[in-house]
C-alpha cells in the first residue's frame, strides 16, 4: 500500500466521498417519499461505487478505472432512467448534468490512469548521461 499520498489524491477521495453520502442520503429521502423503487436502486448502485471509487483512489489502485466507468455509467443511466421514464426531471437541466458527468468521467480516467497507471513508453530504461 502506498503511504506517499498527494494532497490532491486525499482531497479528491474525500470529494468522492461526500458525493457518496450525498447519495445515500437521497435514497433515504426517496425511500420516504414513498417514490420508485428503480430510484432508491439506483442512488444506492451510485452510492455503492462511488464509494468504491473513494477507496481505489485513497489507495492508488489501478482496478479504479474500470469502477469510475461504472460510476460515471450509473449517474448517466440514472439521470435517463428520471428524464425518460419517470418524468421528474426536466430534459434542459437531464442534458446538462449528463454533459457534466461524461467530461468529469473522462477528466477524472485520464488523471487517474496517469497517475496509477503503468509508465507508457518505448520500455527501455532511461540512460544515465
Amino acid at each position: 500500500m502506498r503511504r506517499d499520498r498527494g494532497l490532491w489524491q486525499f482531497f479528491l477521495a474525500i470529494f468522492v466521498l461526500s458525493f457518496s453520502i450525498q447519495r445515500i442520503q437521497v435514497a433515504v429521502v426517496v425511500h420516504l417519499s414513498e417514490a420508485s423503487d428503480l430510484r432508491i436502486i439506483a442512488y444506492g448502485i451510485q452510492a455503492a461505487l462511488g464509494l468504491a471509487t473513494a477507496l481505489g483512489i485513497w489507495l492508488g489502485r489501478l482496478w479504479v478505472l474500470g469502477v469510475l466507468i461504472a460510476w460515471g455509467v450509473g449517474v448517466a443511466a440514472t439521470v435517463l432512467l428520471e428524464t425518460l421514464f419517470l418524468e421528474v426531471r426536466p430534459p434542459i437541466s437531464a442534458l446538462a448534468e449528463l454533459l457534466f458527468v461524461a467530461v468529469l468521467t473522462v477528466g477524472l480516467f485520464l488523471l487517474l490512469r496517469y497517475e496509477f497507471g503503468e509508465p507508457t513508453g518505448s520500455g527501455e530504461e532511461p540512460r544515465d548521461s
